[in-house]
């Protein structure tokens, strides 16, 4: 097994619960194929160091083994001669705000982080144009019921145009449920391993999660990480289209226009945000060139 460690950098801050600018992860050769780890500590992930000695000694931590899912998945179709892309249709995708707070044409759908700058949050939001529908992702940092109630209050001027609340505060069905009552807002639960009711919007990370096969309506996103990561995100609600077309909502694939082209090659591959990505050519996921000329080390 090989892997080439790379550095992505943002020009804001991702996550509420990250201030970090830089973020570091490793893309893997194996299988004759590739995967991509890219931890985010702050959520609850191994570290990478931690991950990448877990494969060093032949094991392979929570995002190591999904890693390594997309390696076989990618490997066989590159020994195949194949594209994964073949005969599958990508998922429109909303656009993830970031530090720039322009949406490029064709997006119907924004999502903006926010959840204890309500200040902040609201000005953001003021400042979209008037016809773009809104998905608000707090992570977790409301204070349940109370906090999310002022929190939903503040928001009145923009209602109507909220899709949906993605994690709110810690997850409890009834008190979620509540919330969805006294609001008449839906909420959508990401990260989530344990059992839900199959109508809970759940958000689907495929370099995290491994099966949503019990959840009944999707969201399929990247997890902020490298571009072969956000590939393997689109391959798998491709796929779930393909099978499932009725389960999936419009998914959250676009994440490559949050750091600095300059940082990455395959930043700059993908071009730029569109509502419904698209793929490279080539083998497997594609990029076969670029992929070859990366100067792998072995693990060990």
């Amino acid at each position: 097994m090989e892997c080439y460690e790379y550095v992505l950098r943002s020009a804001g801050e991702l996550n509420p619960l990250a201030s970090r600018r830089e973020f570091r992860g490793a893309l893997l050769r194996a299988d004759g194929g590739y995967g991509c780890l890219h931890p985010w500590p702050e959520l609850g992930d191994f570290s990478l160091e931690q991950e990448l000695a877990e494969l060093s000694r032949g094991g392979a931590g929570p995002l190591g083994r999904r890693a390594l899912a997309c390696c076989r998945v990618d490997g066989e179709a590159r020994r195949a001669g194949r594209s994964l892309w073949s005969g599958l249709t990508i998922p429109e995708s909303h656009f993830t705000l970031g530090a720039a707070e322009t949406v490029p044409e064709g997006f119907r759908l924004v999502k903006v982080k926010g959840g204890a700058d309500l200040k902040g949050l609201c000005g953001r939001l003021d400042r979209l144009p008037g016809d773009l529908r809104i998905r608000l992702d707090c992570n977790g940092v409301l204070d349940g019921l109370a906090g999310f109630l002022r929190f939903w209050a503040a928001l009145e001027p923009w209602w109507e145009r909220i899709d949906f609340v993605e994690d709110p505060c810690a997850y409890d069905e009834g008190l979620w449920r509540e919330l969805e009552r006294r609001t008449g807002v839906r909420l959508a639960l990401d990260r989530w391993e344990g059992p839900a009711p199959e109508d809970r919007i759940r958000v689907i990370k495929p370099a995290v999660q491994a099966d949503w096969r019990g959840a009944g309506r999707l969201v399929f996103t990247s997890s902020m990480d490298h571009p072969v990561g956000q590939l393997f995100a689109a391959w798998c609600a491709a796929r779930e289209v393909a099978e499932r077309p009725e389960r999936v909502l419009l998914c959250g694939l676009v994440t490559h226009h949050l750091f600095n082209a300059g940082a990455d090659p395959f930043l700059e591959a993908l071009g730029p945000p569109r509502p419904v990505l698209v793929p490279p050519a080539g083998t497997g996921l594609g990029w076969d060139d670029l992929l070859e000329a990366l100067p792998w080390k072995t693990l060990s």
